[in-house]
């Protein structure tokens, strides 16, 4: 109708994890939003407020008023194996709350360019638009997931869904709770993953690491004789590749030493890295639309 304002609405699921009324969903389910409800499992509608998001795992946190809520349990997906069984439970299509089941199809699934830190559990366990936010559970009814994306043509279930690791989670829901916000740590170096390309030109016997490709100036890199062309190949006597590197150094707080080995032609070196805190880039979070198509899948 003309001259009448439209408002933006969308679905999608969620997790209770903790009976005082915390609830996990994805940040796009919430992104933009300027009213929220929480549909509960016995048709209970509560009014919902964001506690704090992270773009760049696509979780958010937000509450309900209310107490001694039924919540999950949180599992360790560090745990989960390729051929486990897996329960998707959301709101496919607004339908309501609706259990699939599936096997974990993969673990550790990244390069899909649909978040910065990509860790993905991959499930055949269907999952459809509505589903995002909603629990992956092992059959214990342990969380182990939470369901995020989609890798689909048609914009439904082919049996390829990629849902957030727990362990990723609670990391991340435990800053926004305490904070409401996520504060990562930087290393202060550019790289690219190691090919077998490189590995030549560069001189160095590796089948995996980091290649620095630019160290930024007056960061923590800087100051430690990282060069560029140095190749990675261990964090704290961990074997890493530049996928691994990113995700372990977002783990872990600012202020914090690391240990690296380094192949400079071939030779190996180690160096100590002391962490700063990475800045904040609002701008990139607001560029970062609800419901995009990633390059490869959709938003469940």
């Amino acid at each position: 109708m003309p001259d009448r304002p439209l408002r933006r609405q969308g679905e999608g699921s969620g997790v209770i994890v903790n009976p005082d009324g915390y609830i996990v969903t994805n940040n796009h389910v919430v992104d933009g939003s300027t009213e929220l409800t929480v549909s509960m499992a016995d048709k209970r509608e509560m009014k919902a407020r964001v506690i704090g998001t992270d773009a760049k795992t696509d979780i958010a946190l937000i509450k309900v008023d209310a107490k001694d809520l039924p919540h999950v349990t949180l599992g360790n997906s560090a745990g989960v194996e390729v051929g486990d069984i897996a329960l998707a439970i959301g709101n496919p299509f607004g339908l309501g709350q609706t259990v699939t089941m599936g096997i974990i199809s993969a673990t550790g699934r990244g390069g899909l360019g649909i978040e910065d830190y990509e860790d993905f559990i991959q499930t055949d366990a269907s999952i459809n638009p509505g589903n995002s936010g909603g629990a992956l559970v092992n059959t214990k009814g342990e969380l182990i997931g939470i369901n995020t994306a989609i890798l689909s043509g048609s914009g439904g279930n082919q049996g390829v869904g990629f849902a957030v690791p727990v362990d990723m989670v609670r990391q991340v829901m435990t800053q926004l709770k305490a904070k409401g916000v996520v504060t990562r740590a930087r290393r202060g170096v550019y790289f690219q993953e190691l090919t077998p390309k490189l590995a030549s030109a560069l001189g160095v016997k590796a089948s995996k690491g980091a290649v620095v490709s630019e160290i930024v100036p007056d960061g923590p890199a800087s100051k430690s004789g990282l060069k560029k062309d140095d190749v990675i190949v261990a964090l704290n006597g961990k074997e890493i590749d530049g996928r691994s590197l990113r995700l372990a150094v977002g783990s872990i707080a600012p202020g914090t030493a690391i240990d690296l080995k380094v192949l400079r032609e071939g030779v190996e070196r180690k160096y100590s890295i002391t962490l700063d805190t990475m800045p904040s880039d609002p701008q990139r979070a607001e560029q970062s639309q609800p419901f995009s198509t990633p390059r490869r899948g959709r938003r469940g």
